[in-house]
């Protein structure tokens, strides 16, 4: 190879390293300017969201297909599975909270996508199944809600947001963190449209003297709410 080829070669890979390093650096300003503008939505609504409020109602939702591990087809089985049951009246949504961001590619740009949950505080009137602490308010998320960029909702099958105001039995599982968390739609059983909301009440303390565990696991125990933690 004489020395006006290899020349020629250096110029070319030198060109073309010029070329990756731009195109990396730009990929991470954008991925950087994405972040910074997900967070400031963050900061800026997450916690101030008033679900009341006019423009957030009559919202389209995108409803998802969830795929669940275990068949809790009867109150018995979703008891089992669930670390507490009890009755519970909706005081207010807390918050949304953005969840498991992942990146993706979305008309040609990289964007962060989270999951969002949605906060209630839930004062607790009576324990089916567990010890949950009555003396004071909780705080229970459930999965879905108002999406990051507030235009639509996104809920699993047969969920939504539950009624301010109103009475629900709850099926709740412990985090790690030792919050509580709902993610289906038999785990919230209303009973303000019922119209003998006993029945209903009966049907689940009878159902948790005869529960099922299908999962073949320990019950976990909420350090922030159960009683064995608050004496």
């Amino acid at each position: 190879m004489n020395k006006k080829s290899i020349i020629l070669l250096l110029a070319i890979i030198l060109c073309i390293l010029v070329v990756c390093i731009f195109l990396v650096l730009n990929n991470n300003d954008r991925t950087k300017t994405i972040s910074k503008d997900n967070n400031e939505i963050k900061k800026e609504n997450v916690y101030s969201i008033a679900y009341s409020e006019e423009k957030f109602k009559n919202l389209p939702i995108n409803y998802i297909q969830p795929c669940y591990a275990y068949d809790i087809s009867t109150p018995e089985k979703a008891i089992g599975l669930a670390d507490y049951t009890f009755i519970g009246k909706v005081n207010k949504i807390l918050r949304t909270e953005y969840r498991h961001p992942t990146q993706t590619v979305i008309n040609g740009e990289i964007k962060t996508v989270s999951s969002p949950y949605t906060i209630y505080e839930v004062s607790v009137i009576k324990n089916i199944d567990g010890n949950l602490i009555t003396n004071e308010t909780i705080e229970i998320a459930q999965a879905g809600g108002l999406e990051q960029e507030l235009s639509t909702y996104s809920f699993y099958e047969g969920m939504g947001l539950l009624n301010i105001g109103e009475y629900y039995i709850l099926l709740a599982f412990t985090q790690p963190d030792g919050s509580l968390l709902f993610d289906n739609p038999e785990f919230e059983i209303p009973l303000e449209t019922d119209s003998t909301p006993a029945n209903v009440i009966n049907k689940y303390i009878k159902a948790s003297q005869e529960q099922v565990n299908i999962a073949n696991k320990e019950k976990s125990k909420s350090i922030l709410y159960d009683v064995d933690f608050k004496e």
